[in-house]
């Protein structure tokens, strides 16, 4: 199923792709804590989605198959994909196979921002994120409602409308919306063989179209004791599959519907509480008849239903500052295996305990806290039906510390140490049945990150510089195992070292916004790559630069993101050279800026660049996006 080839794709270590947003100006919520936060709402103008959104973060970059609505995934720090967790309000989504979640199912336009962490995780989180997480909030701040459309390149085009309305004590906000591209572009093909420019050839990307319906309804409650916040999402999504090269799909699909919903109850006096449930339920069907994509001609079907619970509990003890979070998630995923003519099903469970202890001391002349203590000991029981395995359970203690420094509320320096442990998923584990060979031997990944870094923050000022050094042992890789498998082996040991420097300066009518990632990989194993040791998908520098300026009701924005080399596989045989797109964009509001016209031309001098394996990303596109909002019902 497509399962397969993206959990392949995510798995491998890709190439960067780094889309240009804006970044608010505010500080992360907590210095000590080496997070970030991205204006989701802000960034948003069409058919971004949210791997690009987020790659504007430090450390963090974004993977895509193919352009708007394909696949898409991020890494932190040179890690899989599958070590990132993505939350939804604080829900964990995440295959039960695969443990990926494909952030091209989640429509950017939901969302109004979103919290990233690049070691250290919340308690109030779930854990088994063993290189960070993303925990993405539903659009709730909504008085009255706008209205939305684009058009652009590559038959590109869409729509979305919100609502909202809120009281002292009551707010509710609902969203629906539909996105679709062709996708079809012209491109280079070197025919699948780097080394022979003879034979390269132009062709036009095939099947390549997508189309995302969906819609969600936020509903919160609040009153001196209890706060409440429900919510409920749907999307239905139907993509082609294009192959790579000019060995491209025609007819195969795949289409998939999944409903996430979610209730968190707090109890604010006398004692602060959170419990939150979830459930989340998904259909999926893959459908190959020529055998373009899969392993001999498939039909395949699967259900995915998940639910769970988790407690979190803040409080203060003698000074001491104490968060617990506790929690067990329940997932099954069946359906029907028409390569092997049967049934196939998974079952995973996993609970988890976790607590935080820090302290501020306030008998010094500077303000200073210590993160004293920080334990995890959390557990993943995997219990899998028709594998050819034995139960595989999963006990670990995750510590980290941190110590802050601040010499006033605008300077701070900070330094981290945490170690994460990411448990093997049931694809390494027992394999998928044709594509992605078993290997029940395979251990946990682990990465023990140090960090240290200054910040500084004044209303019109934002400055971050973080160095840190990211040590893994059985780092997770796929590997080809045969001309139609691939096998998930574990390197040994890598490392991953570098430097992230962020900053953003407003002005009244102006603004500038840059962000460098310096990541040096290698490959410390006993097996190390076959041409050199670097960690594919890597580049040592990349970054962005956004230039903003603004004479009401006129704006303009140019933004650059640039890559060095890298390689794009395991071999470090097919790399891609630097490279540099350039974007720009105009607006104008009209009507008393109740509505706003924005026209962009996305990488502006038709650059080329190759993800996943040497899978092509479009080129030169032209969008069009209409925002309308009435005056007397603005968003807060």
């Amino acid at each position: 199923m497509m399962l397969k080839v993206l959990a392949l794709l995510a798995f491998i270590q890709g190439t960067l792709y780094r889309a240009p947003i804006q970044l608010t100006s505010t500080a992360p919520p907590d210095p000590a804590l080496a997070s970030g936060s991205v204006n989701i709402t802000r960034a948003f103008s069409g058919n971004e989605n949210l791997a690009q959104i987020l790659a504007l973060t430090p450390g963090v970059v974004s993977r895509e198959l193919t352009g708007s609505g394909a696949f898409s995934a991020v890494s932190i720090r040179g890690s899989s994909t599958s070590a990132v967790g993505i939350f939804l309000e604080g829900v964990p989504l995440g295959d039960a196979r695969f443990g990926i979640q494909d952030l091209g199912s989640l429509p950017a336009w939901m969302f109004e921002n979103a919290d990233l962490y690049r070691s250290y995780i919340p308690s109030s989180l779930s854990p088994l994120s063993g290189a960070g997480a993303v925990n993405l909030h539903l659009k709730q701040r909504i008085q009255g409602f706008t209205l939305s459309t684009y058009a652009g390149s590559f038959s590109t085009g869409g729509g979305h409308v919100f609502w909202g309305t809120s009281t002292k004590r009551f707010s509710i906000a609902a969203g629906s919306g539909y996105n679709y591209t062709r996708g079809d572009f012209t491109f280079l093909s070197d025919n699948g063989t780097p080394f022979n420019p003879d034979d390269d050839i132009e062709v036009t990307r095939a099947n390549n179209d997508h189309s995302t319906g969906g819609g969600y309804l936020f509903i919160s409650t609040n009153s001196e004791h209890i706060e409440t916040r429900s919510f409920i999402t749907a999307v239905k999504r139907e993509s082609g599959i294009p192959g790579i090269y000019t060995f491209q799909s025609s007819a195969a699909r795949y289409k998939d519907a999944t409903v996430v919903a979610g209730s968190t109850l707090r109890l604010q006096k006398p004692r602060h509480a959170e419990v939150t449930m979830h459930a989340r339920f998904s259909s999926k069907r893959f459908y190959d008849p020529y055998s373009e994509v899969g392993l001999l001609s498939q039909d395949e079907k699967g259900l995915l239903e998940e639910g769970g619970i988790k407690i979190y509990i803040p409080t203060t003890v003698r000074a001491w500052f104490i968060s617990t979070g506790a929690g067990i998630f329940l997932s099954s995923e069946k359906g029907r295996d028409y390569i092997n003519n049967g049934t196939y099903g998974f079952h995973t469970s996993h609970v988890f305990f976790n607590v935080d202890m820090s302290r501020k001391f306030t008998n010094l002349r500077t303000f200073g806290r210590l993160r004293l203590v920080h334990f995890r000991l959390s557990g993943r029981p995997l219990f899998p039906v028709n594998a050819k395995i034995e139960r595989n359970v999963y006990w670990f203690v995750e510590p980290s510390a941190g110590l802050l420094w601040r010499s006033n509320s605008r300077f701070s320096v900070f330094f981290n140490i945490t170690h994460l442990v990411q448990p093997p998923s049931m694809a390494e584990i027992a394999g998928d049945r044709g594509f992605i060979a078993p290997n029940p031997d395979i251990s946990p990944e682990k990465r023990t990150t140090y960090e240290t870094g200054i910040r500084f923050h004044r209303p019109s000022l934002y400055l971050e510089c973080t160095l840190f050094l990211v040590s893994a042992r059985d780092l997770h890789i796929f590997i080809q195992n045969s001309q139609f498998t691939v096998r998930a082996e574990s390197v040994d040991s890598a490392v991953s070292a570098g430097a992230e420097i962020s900053g953003h300066y407003r002005l009244k009518r102006w603004m500038a916004t840059a962000t460098v990632n310096i990541i040096y990989t290698r490959d410390t194993g006993s097996v190390p790559f076959w041409k050199g040791k670097y960690i594919p998908g890597q580049p040592l520098l990349s970054g962005v630069f956004m230039f903003q300026y603004n004479l009401e009701p006129f704006s303009f924005t140019y933004r650059i993101r640039f890559e060095s080399k890298k390689f794009l596989d395991r071999t470090n045989a097919f790399h891609v050279g630097p490279f540099a797109t350039h974007t720009f964009s105009m607006a104008l509001g009209i009507w008393k800026n109740q509505m706003t016209v924005k026209l962009t031309v996305r990488n502006v001098f038709n650059t080329r660049e190759y993800d996943f394996l040497g899978y092509p990303l479009p080129g030169r596109g032209l969008y069009f996006y209409v925002q309308y909002s009435p005056k007397f019902q603005k968003n807060t």
